[in-house]
C-alpha cells in the first residue's frame, strides 16, 4: 500500500552530529525515494550532502516531516527552518548542508534574498487553541496572518503570545515552540475533560490509544489535523486513522 501524500517541509538529519538538510516537497515520501536513489548511487545534487552519506554511512541518517503545509507556504517554511537550524553551509556556524537559504534561494545574498531571509526570521508560527485545550489551527505567518484571515486584533494575539494575557477572543495563543513546555491546563477551562483518541492503520487494526489529540504533537503528529480527522474533514493524518473513542464506529480503507 502506497504512503500518504503529504505536503510539507522535512529533514534528513546525520544522527552522528545532529547536522542537517532541509528539504520541501508536494510529495515528500516520492521526495525521500528520490534522494536515496540519488544518494545511493553517488549522484545527489548536493555534494555535501553526498559526501557526508558516503562518510558515514545510510544508517546514519533519518528522514523527518517537520511540518505539513500547504502548497503556498512551502517556500517561506523551507527559509524559516534553514534560517532556525542554520543549515545553510555559508552562514556562520552552520550546523547542516543546505546549499542556498531555501526557498528561490541560489546561495547568493542579494538584497532581495536578504529580504526574504529577514521575513523568514519573524514569520515564527503560532498555535489557535480553544478554551478545551483543542489545537484548532496552526498559523505559520503568526500573528499577521491570524489577524487577517480572521479579522481581528493583532496587537491582542502579541498580547497573548507575550504572556500580557490569558485570551484573546476566547483563545489561547501561544507559538509553536513553546507549546510542549506550555502549561496548558491552567488556561483550559476546568470542567473540561479532553476526549481520548484512538489511532488506527488504514485497514482498521487498533494501534495505540491517546488521552487527547494535543498529546500526540511530542511525537511529531499534527493535532489539529486528527481532530479533523475525529471530526470527518479529514478522511486521514500521516496513514492513520483517528476517531474519539466515544465514537461508535470508524471508517476504514481496504
Amino acid at each position: 500500500m502506497s504512503k500518504e501524500r503529504i505536503c510539507g517541509i522535512y529533514k534528513i538529519v546525520n544522527e552522528l552530529n545532529n547536522k542537517m538538510y532541509i528539504g520541501q516537497s508536494i510529495n515528500i515520501y516520492e521526495r525521500w525515494r528520490h534522494h536515496k536513489i540519488q544518494l545511493r548511487h553517488d549522484k545527489h545534487h548536493n555534494s555535501h550532502l553526498q559526501n557526508v552519506w558516503n562518510k558515514y554511512g545510510e544508517q546514519n541518517f533519518q528522514f523527518v516531516i517537520i511540518e505539513e503545509c500547504s502548497e503556498s507556504v512551502l517556500d517561506v517554511r523551507e527559509i524559516y527552518y534553514i534560517t532556525k537550524y542554520n543549515t545553510f553551509v555559508h552562514s556562520k556556524n552552520a550546523k547542516g548542508y543546505n546549499l542556498s537559504i531555501g526557498g528561490e534561494g541560489i546561495g547568493i545574498f542579494t538584497d532581495e534574498m536578504r529580504q526574504i531571509f529577514r521575513e523568514a526570521q519573524r514569520a515564527n508560527p503560532i498555535y489557535q487553541i480553544d478554551l478545551d485545550g483543542n489545537i484548532i489551527n496552526v498559523w505559520h505567518y503568526g500573528a499577521r496572518e491570524a489577524s487577517k484571515k480572521l479579522n481581528i486584533s493583532q496587537a491582542c494575539i502579541w498580547h497573548c503570545i507575550n504572556h500580557d494575557r490569558r485570551t484573546y477572543k476566547n483563545y489561547i495563543w501561544i507559538y509553536v515552540d513553546e507549546y510542549e513546555y506550555f502549561k496548558i491546563s491552567d488556561y483550559v477551562n476546568q470542567n473540561t475533560q479532553a476526549k481520548s483518541i484512538l489511532q488506527y492503520d488504514m485497514y482498521g487494526n487498533f494501534i495505540k490509544k491517546w488521552d487527547s489529540a494535543n498529546q500526540t504533537h511530542t511525537y511529531g503528529f499534527d493535532p489539529s489535523a486528527i481532530v479533523k480527522v475525529c471530526k470527518q474533514k479529514y478522511s486521514s493524518h500521516r496513514g492513520y486513522i483517528w476517531c474519539y473513542e466515544d465514537d461508535v464506529y470508524i471508517k476504514t480503507e481496504i
